[in-house]
This record gives structure tokens, sequence and C-alpha cells, in this order.
């Protein structure tokens, strides 16, 4: 596993050395929830700053391109969402979280938008339990790519999803890695081998 210890220490190396890189935009979200998940819910101010946060962090990590209906909302659409997820689905902040739970949030995300008319795909599904609980790895393309050569399924389903919880659980993590959920950081291995560090090289030049 000293392989995946190297790659995510490659990873973090790389845009740290950008004080403000759109990555953190992960890390103030999560910590943001993480800081107030019990006082979200009855807090507006709280609320507000919150659907901020996972806003701007679902804009920074793509997910408010012209494809998609999200463009034409504020912030705010995320507020109700947030309060179901942290009211139902508050055991996806602990340590050993099964499918069927991660299952339940997916159905609430996909029915929520579905009265916007907004499709909930796996990436934005993956995304949203990532900025708030950090217990899934976000499915976006270059992710994608990266299962495939392992042989892990793309979709995220229960296959994937457990072969993924198995992998974190052999993963012997470096001490400076321990801030980080291991969801997190099987995301950013994946992330970087499927095109990621690729695309942060050319973005480099």
């Amino acid at each position: 596993m000293d392989k995946i210890n190297d790659t995510l220490e490659e990873f973090f190396e790389a845009w740290k050395t950008d004080d403000n890189s759109r990555y953190y935009s992960w890390e103030h979200c999560y910590n943001f929830f993480q800081n107030n998940k019990t006082e979200i819910l009855t807090d507006c101010k709280l609320l507000n700053t919150a659907s901020l946060h996972l806003a701007f962090y679902l804009a920074s990590w793509g997910m408010y391109r012209g494809s998609s209906n999200l463009l034409w909302k504020d912030y705010k659409i995320h507020e109700n969402l947030i309060k179901q997820l942290c009211s139902k689905c508050g055991y996806l902040w602990n340590a050993n979280v099964e499918w069927e739970q991660v299952k339940e949030a997916k159905h609430i995300i996909i029915d929520y938008y579905k009265r916007y008319d907004i499709t909930a795909t796996d990436t934005l599904i993956t995304k949203i339990l990532m900025g708030i609980f950090g217990c899934v790895p976000a499915y976006d393309n270059f992710l994608k790519i990266a299962l495939k050569n392992y042989g892990i399924p793309q979709t995220f389903n229960e296959d994937s999803f457990n072969q993924l919880k198995d992998l974190a659980k052999t993963i012997k993590i470096k001490p400076e890695f321990k801030q980080y959920p291991p969801m997190r950081l099987i995301d950013a291995y994946f992330w970087w081998l499927g095109g990621g560090k690729e695309a942060h090289n050319k973005r480099a030049k």
C-alpha cells in the first residue's frame, strides 16, 4: 500500500503549493459541516452559511456548468436538502458507513432535486455526500477511469462502494493524512491516477 501513500503525497503536495487552490473548497465545506453539524438544524444563519459552502464547493468542483439546471438556481436551493440529510442521515458522519445508509441519502437527494427539474447524477450525488459527510468518493470522470483500470465498477452502486470501502480499510495511512476521512483519500488517489495529475500539470504550465 506504499503506492497509495506515495500517490496521496504527490497529490497533496501538488495542489497545496497554491494557497487558494480550488481543492480547498472541499475542505472548507466539509470542515464547516463537521464543526456545526448539530447546530445547523436549529440556527438559520448557520444553515444559510452551510448552503453557501455547499454551493460554492459544488461550483468549484464543476457542478454548475451550463448543462446543469443548478446553474439557474441560487445557493439557497440547497437549504432544505441539507436539513433533510442532517436530520435523517447523520449516521453518515460515523466511521463505519453501510451501503444501505448511503443508499437512503442517495434517494433523498434524487427526490429532492427532482422537484426542481434537476437530474441528480451519480457525480452530483457523490459530490454532495463527500462535501457534507466525507463518506463516499466523487464519481467523476477521472475517478471512473481509474476504477475501470482497477476492475472496480464505475457506477455508484453497492458493489463499487463496498470494494472501495474494503480498500480504504487496508491502507496504513501516514500521520499527515489522518485529518481526512478515508473515502476522501480514496477519492484523491483514484482521481489523481485517472487523469487529475495530467490536468493539474497542464494547468500549472
